[in-house]
């Protein structure tokens, strides 16, 4: 006779506690470093030429200065007067006319030989014109540093500023002592002194 069968095990779930399980993983909040902060946008970087404005010899618009031009005299004794030659070229593509200003130069102790250039060729011809400046000191320069700063208005350009220098200083000498004292001589010898001078100037 057949054995009766044995009914199935039902299967059984062991479920672990609530705190056996594994906590969800929470979000947490990271402050930014300092290679995460944008940077801020640079500055612009500063051009290494200035512009330079100044008002025309008329005063009324702003003129760009195209370039400066220095005619320097270096040391002069006070009521000397020295002249230097140089020479203005014409190298653009235009044809030129300017002036120095005659109310800069009024009473300044400084003149030209001519002040005022009148259609000046440019290339190929390249006019050229040379001019003798010179500078007085007898009347209305002062002793020390001198500087005249000459403006020359191109019609059809920007401005130029001619600058004149010079050192007016008065001629000085000092001797390494103020007294010369031979003490006793006598008859028929001779005492030799030597005294050194010196120039604190820079004028030769």
């Amino acid at each position: 006779p057949e054995s009766p069968s044995k009914p199935p095990t039902p299967a059984v779930a062991v479920v672990p506690p609530e705190d056996d399980f594994p906590a969800p993983p929470t979000a947490v909040s990271v402050p930014a470093t300092a290679e995460e902060v944008e940077p801020p946008a640079p500055e612009p970087p500063k051009s290494e030429f200035p512009v330079e404005l100044l008002k025309g010899p008329a005063g009324k618009d702003m003129k760009l200065v195209l370039s400066r031009f220095v005619c320097d005299f270096g040391p002069i004794v006070k009521g000397d007067t020295r002249k230097k030659t140089f020479r203005i070229t014409n190298d653009s593509h235009t044809t030129l006319t300017f002036h120095f200003d005659k109310r800069v130069i009024n009473n300044s102790g400084v003149t030209f030989s001519q002040d005022r250039f009148l259609k000046m060729a440019g290339y190929p011809a390249c006019h050229s014109v040379l001019v003798d400046c010179t500078l007085d000191t007898k009347s209305g320069v002062a002793v020390g540093p001198y500087l005249l700063e000459i403006p020359i208005d191109l019609k059809t350009g920007p401005l130029i500023i001619l600058e004149i220098r010079a050192e007016v200083i008065i001629p000085s000498l000092q001797l390494s002592q103020d007294r010369l004292d031979f003490g006793t001589v006598r008859v028929g010898q001779t005492h030799v002194i030597t005294v050194q001078l010196y120039n604190p100037k820079a004028l030769p």
